[in-house]
């Protein structure tokens, strides 16, 4: 087990009763389809946990190099698990058509200098 999980789960245990968290999950297109799977915890920053990125049913290692999620966005730029290479960046907008407490995402993903159409859904 690597230190980010570590640190990830001990996060994830520490959230009370009203700091929760959810998931959201992206299926990004293309000849090999991507999925990848985010744990967000919410407190009073909320933070991305927990990245797992699987492509063409292989799970390539990653960590998070950097995220954000703002009321109706969410970016993150994961690396290989010695921050020397991006392995994807995502970024994705919450539908002009959803209601601020929406849960449908869509936007882009790349990888391997590819831009592909990404949707997602959260669960919280």
């Amino acid at each position: 087990m690597n230190w980010q999980m570590i640190v990830g789960l001990a996060a994830v245990a520490s959230a009370g009763a009203a700091n929760a968290t959810g998931s959201l999950v992206c299926d990004v297109k293309g000849d090999r389809p991507i999925r990848l799977t985010l744990v967000i915890g919410h407190t009073v920053v909320p933070t991305l946990l927990q990245p797992r990125l699987i492509e063409g049913g292989i799970e390539i290692p990653v960590v998070i190099a950097q995220s954000w999620i703002g009321n109706d966005e969410v970016r993150v730029d994961l690396t290989d698990p010695d921050m020397m290479q991006i392995e994807l960046r995502l970024a994705v907008r919450r539908g002009r058509d959803q209601p601020a407490n929406g849960n449908h995402y869509s936007g882009w993903a790349r990888r391997n200098d590819e831009r592909r159409a990404a949707e997602c859904v959260g669960d919280g």
